[in-house]
């Protein structure tokens, strides 16, 4: 390892580590100017993304890599180690990911990298679609939904239904966080994901509604 000093963030990545000192599929905890990044040995590939959590800051150090992918211990959020993406929920954010050079047995990190193309699949093209999605419930699952929708290019309107008048928010954080400011509780706006870019109206709180399956209609009624 070379000679640059410890920090509770591990070494500098900037100066460089023995590419020997990487185990294969276990995340080394450094640090490039000042914030937290992982490498990852895959093979001969080596990967550096952001070492925390964009959901709630969970430890990706301590996170399980399958694959391509590191899963954060907390939650389960699910992020690719070559861009940086969040793959799957909880987490909608991506992490930073970091250029990797490897020369003469060390593994160096020489800053953030450009966005890349992405590696989440997306629809086939000429895919069929509908005009409008309704998304009942508007909590973690159904903003999740809506943000995956989006990615798939889908363009058309969507309207999240919740009978709670202040969705849409991240309800767990409703049992840890009581002390805290409203803000805290918040996952994302509706505009932030996009909402209401392709329809006038995006959001239904304090709505009950009642699926009618045989014709796959929604029946709004008044909130509780």
């Amino acid at each position: 390892m070379s000679a640059q000093p410890q920090t509770q963030n591990g070494p500098d990545l900037t100066g460089g580590i023995r590419a020997s000192s990487l185990a294969e599929g276990v995340p080394l905890l450094g640090h490039v100017q000042g914030e937290p990044v992982i490498l990852v040995r895959r093979g001969a590939e080596v990967f550096a993304i952001g070492a925390t959590c964009s959901h709630y800051g969970g430890p990706l150090a301590d996170g399980l890599v399958v694959d391509d992918t590191v899963r954060c211990p907390w939650h389960h959020a699910c992020f690719s180690l070559r861009t940086g993406e969040a793959l799957c929920a909880p987490a909608l954010s991506p992490v930073a990911g970091y250029e990797i050079v490897q020369r003469a047995g060390q593994v160096l990190v020489t800053g953030k990298r450009a966005k890349q193309r992405s590696v989440r699949p997306g629809a086939r093209p000429g895919t069929a679609a509908t005009r409008s999605v309704a998304i009942v419930g508007a909590g973690a699952a159904g903003n999740s939904a809506a943000e995956e929708l989006r990615h798939l290019g889908f363009e058309g309107g969507i309207t999240l239904i919740d009978r709670d008048q202040e969705a849409p928010y991240d309800r767990p954080n409703l049992q840890r966080l009581l002390t805290h400011r409203r803000a805290c509780w918040l996952r994302r706006s509706a505009s932030s994901i996009g909402l209401g870019r392709f329809t006038g109206q995006a959001l239904r709180p304090g709505q009950r509604v009642a699926l009618a399956h045989a014709h796959t209609d929604a029946r709004l009624g008044k909130g509780a």
